[in-house]
């Protein structure tokens, strides 16, 4: 194993981390920036979001370019604007992109040759691998036209409870007083304008939403709840599909989730949980309480050298730069409504 560092990037529509590290998995420095997605912003917005994170990463671990050995990107960002920004710091190494759930599964340090992954950020899809090696991949078509149950998805589904609720063609629901003291949006024009010409016209914004209907229906709110569950039922719908196709329907299946959507409450992983069950999916959906930039690093090591990055992996697990800031109620209500697992695969959280 070379001497040196890598730097490891993961991004996606709201906000992108740059992270470098020595070989060894100590880490020295963690850096972010804006959104990178290129289908949800311009190409010189996300440019500037990457440049800026890997500046400020190799900045604050005070090391050039040219000490790290190799770097490693994951999410819907674009490896050739990352070479750009690498090359231009005068960096000569290998890059590599990996896929959400090469990443997600590169959180087991004994990867399950059977497995699934959830991504539910602003945007989502469903991954498997299930006999033979035999990898499928459902939904990541992007919202409106895909990303069913998606933060974009449950965004838009809370704009229109709120309206409907002002029309007086909805329930009422809390989530007009919280659009109101949280966003300063009082009322229908208001809304409106948010929507078609200000801070929500973006998928990511809407995406931001998604705290506040969990807030809502972790408070009881029926509106909210509903939006949370038919989201749910879309993403099992959407895991049963991947499940399905690649032969483990009728399997124990571990599902890694990962993406800002389960940060947000014990009311979404429940709607999830009853959803699997009533499609009576064999599934364990795990939460990693480390991020999934662990994983980008993990793979980077592993592309430098063979079987590199597990021994990394246990110490990026130590870190606390990295935890994944899940709740700890979340995960008491989450154990107690059973299904869910949220020890870092293998590791001791």
């Amino acid at each position: 194993m070379p001497e040196g560092y890598v730097l490891a990037v993961d991004g996606g529509g709201t906000k992108v981390m740059a992270l470098v590290a020595s070989t060894h998995g100590e880490v020295l420095s963690v850096a972010r920036s804006g959104g990178v997605n290129p289908n949800f912003a311009p190409a010189s917005e996300t440019y500037a979001h990457l440049d800026d994170a890997v500046r400020l990463a190799l900045g604050e671990a005070g090391i050039a370019a040219d000490q790290v050995v190799a770097a490693g990107c994951s999410g819907p960002l674009d490896l050739g604007q990352l070479k750009t920004v690498l090359a231009r710091a005068g960096f000569r190494g290998p890059s590599h992109h990996f896929s959400e759930p090469d990443v997600a599964m590169g959180l087991w340090p004994d990867e399950p040759e059977m497995a699934a992954v959830l991504v539910v950020g602003t945007g989502s899809l469903a991954w498997a691998r299930g006999p033979e090696g035999k990898q499928v991949t459902v939904d990541g078509y992007g919202f409106p036209i895909g990303d069913d149950g998606s933060g974009a998805d449950i965004g838009v589904r809370a704009i229109r409870a709120v309206l409907r609720a002002h029309d007086g063609r909805g329930d009422p629901t809390e989530l007009v007083e919280l659009f109101a003291a949280r966003l300063g949006l009082h009322d229908i024009p208001a809304i409106v304008d948010a929507v078609h010409r200000g801070p929500l016209a973006r998928r990511q914004s809407r995406s931001a939403l998604v705290p506040l209907v969990a807030e809502a229906a972790d408070h009881g709110d029926r509106v909210a709840r509903l939006i949370l569950d038919e989201a749910a039922a879309a993403l099992a719908d959407t895991v049963a599909a991947a499940l399905r196709r690649a032969g483990l329907f009728e399997r124990l299946v571990p599902v890694t989730c990962i993406g800002g959507v389960f940060k947000a409450g014990p009311s979404f992983g429940g709607a999830l949980t009853r959803a699997c069950e009533h499609r009576s999916l064999k599934v364990v959906l795990t939460l990693p309480t480390v991020l999934p930039i662990a994983g980008v690093v993990r793979r980077v090591l592993d592309a430098v050298a063979s079987g590199a990055g597990v021994d990394a992996l246990r110490a990026l697990a130590r870190d606390s730069r990295l935890d994944a800031g899940l709740p700890k109620r979340m995960l008491e209500r989450l154990r107690a409504a059973g299904g869910w697992s949220w020890l870092v695969q293998g590791l001791q959280a």
